[in-house]
Formats: C-alpha cells, sequence, structure tokens
C-alpha cells in the first residue's frame, strides 16, 4: 500500500505557497509528467541558488554552487495534508534564514558545500590543511 500523498497535490500546494510568499521562483518553475515540479532562484550576488522540489511527495530545498553541485538540500515531508501548514513553516523558516544571511552556504575544500547557522564554529572546527569559502545571499 503506498502511503505517499498524491504528487499534484504537494505540488499544487507549493505552487500556492511560492505565489503568497515568494513569486520570484515562479519565474523559473518546471512542471512535470509525473505531477512534481521544480524551481530555483539565483541569489542577488549570483553566487549560488536556491532550488525547491516536489520530488517523491516531499519537498527538497537545496543550494547549487557556482560550479552546479546541488548536492547541499534538505528535505520536508508532509505525511497527510494537516502536515502541510507545518512543513511549509519549516521550509520557510530555513528559506528565509537563507535570505537574511543567517544561514551561509560555504565550500570546504575538505568536505565539499554544505551550510551553517554559525560562521564562528565552522572557522574554529577549520583543519590547518582546510580552506573554506563563504557565499552569501546579499
Amino acid at each position: 500500500m503506498n502511503n505517499m500523498l498524491d504528487q499534484v497535490l504537494v505540488s499544487t500546494v507549493l505552487r500556492k505557497y511560492l505565489q503568497d510568499h515568494h513569486p520570484a521562483f515562479l519565474t523559473d518553475a518546471t512542471e512535470h509528467a509525473n505531477g512534481s515540479m521544480d524551481c530555483s532562484l539565483k541569489s542577488p550576488s549570483r553566487h549560488f541558488s536556491i532550488w525547491i522540489g516536489t520530488y517523491n511527495s516531499e519537498y527538497t530545498l537545496g543550494l547549487e554552487s557556482p560550479d552546479g553541485d546541488s548536492g547541499c538540500h534538505t528535505h520536508f515531508t508532509p505525511y497527510t495534508e494537516r502536515d502541510f501548514p507545518h512543513v511549509l513553516e519549516n521550509m520557510s523558516a530555513l528559506l528565509n534564514d537563507i535570505m537574511s544571511g543567517k544561514v551561509i552556504f560555504y565550500h570546504s575544500t575538505l568536505q565539499g558545500y554544505t551550510w551553517t547557522s554559525d560562521m564562528d564554529d565552522t572557522l574554529k572546527k577549520k583543519r590547518p590543511d582546510e580552506e573554506i569559502m563563504f557565499f552569501s545571499w546579499k
């Protein structure tokens, strides 16, 4: 038995959320035959993009690096229709933290691309043979 929410419903809810809160994402939205959708928005600094997809009846929010790497992402999964408000609230919090500079995207020569909300801690943990480059949304 498949307990996943309908893919089209998940995408429809995201589209409505983006229309109401982040319409700029919809200028680059692509709808797929399976009912999923994805979209992205380039940072004003032009250093990276935020992308959102509705694959496998969940929301995936990720960052795409200047060289096209998009492995840095996280999932937000609604299990029932009642979960949509809470899931979208959590995704919105991360999205707003990225766009306000509270969460910073960075590249480590040892760990690759990831994000942090504590640059000081990231720099404290930096190894002597490691180089780190930070990317701000703005």
